[in-house]
């Protein structure tokens, strides 16, 4: 028994003597990663981050707007040029590319998920940019530019509206002159 004592003592001991000297540590580590990503251009202008893979929230729209060929509120977005120098070329043109819906080729097809009978219009100065054909050219000016775009649902006429989920990405492609 007065074995047993003695461990006991000699384990406290040893337990308050690593304790006060996991007390005195004044340092402690962690790591992680920090990834870097980006393209180098022969362009005028450099694309923000920002305006880089956006995401434009559409929201919960309600199927009956969108009956013989109805519109949603629409949802802008931008992208942001910095930095141009017009030297050489003064313009910029939008390509807005992807799947087009079946029933109506002017619109980006709703993509995954179930709701069907609709499209995405894709707007410049309120009217609808033709998917896969360039918007009018703009000017640019020296420095900072931002091109300014909306997004809405639009019933393609063709078919019923079905409600559901969807999930659409277009390509974007830039093209000075």
């Amino acid at each position: 028994m007065k074995f047993n004592k003695v461990a006991v003592l000699l384990g406290m001991g040893l337990a308050m003597a690593a304790g006060s000297a996991m007390a005195g540590t004044d340092t402690a580590t962690d790591s992680t990663h920090v990834y870097f990503d980006g393209s180098i251009t022969n362009a005028p202008c450099s694309l923000t981050p920002d305006s880089k893979d956006q995401h434009v929230a559409m929201g919960s729209i309600a199927a009956h707007l969108l009956k013989d060929g109805g519109t949603s509120d629409a949802h802008p977005f931008h992208f942001d040029l910095t930095n141009c120098d017009t030297a050489t070329m003064k313009t910029v043109t939008v390509t807005f590319g992807g799947a087009a819906d079946p029933n109506d080729s002017s619109l980006l097809s709703l993509g995954s998920g179930q709701a069907s009978g609709a499209g995405i219009a894709i707007l410049a100065d309120g009217k609808t940019v033709t998917l896969g054909k360039a918007t009018a050219a703009q000017n640019l000016s020296d420095g900072d530019n931002t091109l300014t775009f909306a997004a809405q649902l639009k019933g393609d006429g063709a078919s019923a509206v079905t409600p559901g989920d969807f999930s659409a990405v277009s390509d974007v492609t830039f093209t000075y002159q």
